[in-house]
């Protein structure tokens, strides 16, 4: 018997019997302390699971370089001692490493970690190790049939000489996309070949990489509007390679309308004691094939105040990565005043649910009816002026979650943050004043101390999902909005809250701020795949005329899918922080989702 004949457990160590099972420790200064480290004895073994352990760590002792490593048959000597022989044998080391048939790039490519192995205890596992990267980087790079083959080609003593051969195969390129609907189907492709192949990285002619069509399953899974029916596959024809997808539409486009009934504290007999207020949502989401989304939204809050906001945003523009994001959006406050804003930018779509946009955002606001009277008596600008805005930002959107319409898990992230200069105009009616006690003075002059300033907007929307028990889950959010620059605000500058959107329980927009935090806590039981019930809390803190206010709201709601779409019913209750709950003023709103 070799001299390295190792008696465990009964010359260094001990199996402890607990009924059945063994506790097995090992001597770290008999046995190599990697091998030790990195193979924990598990708990609890039985005596048939010792049959099956021992030869995985006989494995491991060749990987650390003793190939002549053997291990004997366990034998019991009594009821709670067994003993095993352990024979280590010599270490070899790897004295040289030919790797004449590979390309000093690719090497280079990979590494020294990987090929810089002369020298070192021999192991399989780097060698394994080094042939998986060559494979890998060959697959990559348009060889899919590269082949490796190790040789073995002199032991002298404990050193080792060997040579590593690659074999890349072909060259292969890429074919164009075969883009088909499963089955008997009929009809145009949902998607157009240029999108989808821009999206997924798969352009004619370009190397065969592994890695993108590893990523085909992932990346359309991204993209809301368009499901794979079939697993993907490469048909192989000569030095070209043809991805095949199978896809179907998927039903992402939606038409929404939210109507809201709230109490009219303002009414005086016979004024109704209701207020009535409607918006209106449709969204199109990839309706020429190309990827295109186009967003209409119209928002009625009462009487005289209204909001209409259009969009469009197309990706890959003229064959670039880049794509074009476009927003217009009219506010007409009563016969007050009117903001037209536009904003045009360029976007970088990072996958289907993540997307970076750099924007120039030009914004107007023109004041229809002035309190010339108030500027008479005081001979001070108003706090609603004509005005202009020029900003440059950047906005970032990520989706991550399960399920777009009802998400149980996941996180939803919004950020818009922009920098620009503001400029206050003239009006007219300021210009034309006269005060009849003092004809010489002049009105106009009152401009002469508004200058153009910069100005900075930020806004975040951070939403995350994670489910409680199997029909329960859990929303947390929080939004944040701030306004930054000159001392002097004007009301059309501001955050509007209020509504449905932003800050439950309020009126629609009643609220004009320079900042807001707003936290919002949803417990949600889910009843279906597009239906819930939901409880929720909101707390808040804002600046309204330049006092710090919080408020406080709850409430509850209902989702519920029908055969002609979602409907929706939500009541909620709040007030400011030192006020208390007044049931008259709940708000309550009705609405109708539709996905097409």
């Amino acid at each position: 018997m070799p001299s390295l004949l190792i008696f465990l457990l009964c010359l260094f160590s001990t199996i402890v019997v607990y009924g059945q099972q063994f506790s097995l420790a090992f001597p770290l200064d008999s046995l190599p302390k990697r091998w030790l480290k990195k193979e924990a004895v598990p708990e609890g073994l039985t005596a048939v699971a010792l049959q099956q352990y021992w030869p995985k760590q006989l494995a491991r002792l060749h990987q650390l370089g003793y190939l002549e490593a053997q291990l004997g048959v366990p034998r019991q000597l009594d009821s709670q001692t067994y003993v095993l022989p352990v024979i280590l044998g010599p270490v070899y080391r790897l004295d040289a490493l030919a790797l004449d048939s590979i390309s000093p790039y690719q090497l280079a490519a990979l590494g020294p970690k990987y090929w810089d192995l002369e020298g070192r205890v021999f192991s399989m596992v780097q060698i394994d190790e080094l042939e998986l990267a060559l494979l890998e980087y060959a697959e990559r790079h348009g060889y899919p049939f590269a082949q490796t083959h190790w040789q073995l080609n002199q032991i002298a003593g404990r050193d080792i000489s060997a040579q590593l051969l690659l074999e890349q195969g072909p060259l292969i390129r890429l074919d164009s996309l075969d883009i088909r609907r499963k089955g008997k189907k009929k009809g145009p492709s949902p998607i157009r070949k240029g999108f989808l192949s821009r999206y997924l990285g798969l352009k004619q002619g370009q190397l065969y990489d592994e890695r993108k069509i590893q990523a085909i399953r992932k990346r359309i899974a991204e993209l809301p509007f368009l499901a794979l029916t079939a697993d993907p596959y490469i048909l192989f024809e000569g030095n070209l390679a043809r991805p095949i997808l199978f896809v179907q539409k998927k039903n992402a486009s939606r038409f929404d309308i939210i109507f809201g009934i709230l109490p009219n504290d303002n009414a005086v007999s016979p004024a109704p004691k209701f207020k009535f207020t409607g918006q209106v949502d449709i969204e199109l989401l990839n309706p020429f094939g190309r990827g295109q989304r186009i967003l209409g939204n119209w928002q009625q809050f009462e009487t005289g105040r209204s909001e209409l906001n259009l969009a469009y945003s197309a990706p890959y523009i003229f064959r670039t990565p880049l794509g074009l994001a476009a927003d217009f959006s009219i506010y007409r406050r009563d016969s007050t005043y009117i903001d037209i804003i536009g904003e045009l930018g360029i976007t970088y779509l990072f996958d289907g649910n993540q997307e970076l946009t750099a924007f120039w955002k030009n914004s107007s606001t023109s004041v229809q009816q002035m309190d010339t009277l108030a500027v008479l008596r005081s001979r001070k600008l108003p706090s609603l002026v004509d005005s202009r805005q020029n900003m440059l930002g950047l906005a970032y959107q990520l989706r991550r979650v399960d399920y777009r319409w009802n998400p149980r898990r996941g996180v939803i992230l919004g950020v818009k943050g922009s920098l620009g200069q503001k400029s206050v105009r003239s009006n007219s009616a300021i210009l034309n004043l006269r005060d009849p006690a003092d004809l010489d003075f002049d009105f106009g002059q009152l401009y002469d101390s508004v200058s153009a300033v910069a100005q900075y907007q930020l806004e975040t929307d951070l939403q995350y999902y994670q489910p409680l028990l199997r029909q329960l889950s859990i929303m947390g959010r929080h939004r944040m909005g701030y306004l930054l620059g000159s001392a002097e605000k004007y009301d059309n500058e501001l955050f509007r809250l209020g509504g449905q959107q932003l800050l439950r329980a309020f009126d629609e927009q009643s609220i004009l701020s320079e900042y807001y935090h707003l936290v919002s806590l949803e417990v949600r039981y889910i009843l279906g795949q597009n239906s819930y019930s939901y409880l929720f809390g909101e707390l808040a803190q804002f600046e309204q005329s330049n006092n710090q206010r919080k408020t406080y709201a709850f409430g509850a709601g209902l989702a519920l899918e029908t055969p002609v779409g979602v409907f929706a019913i939500s009541y909620a209750l709040g007030n400011y922080w030192e006020n208390a709950i007044l049931f008259r003023n709940a708000k309550i709103h009705f609405g109708y989702l539709n996905r097409f």
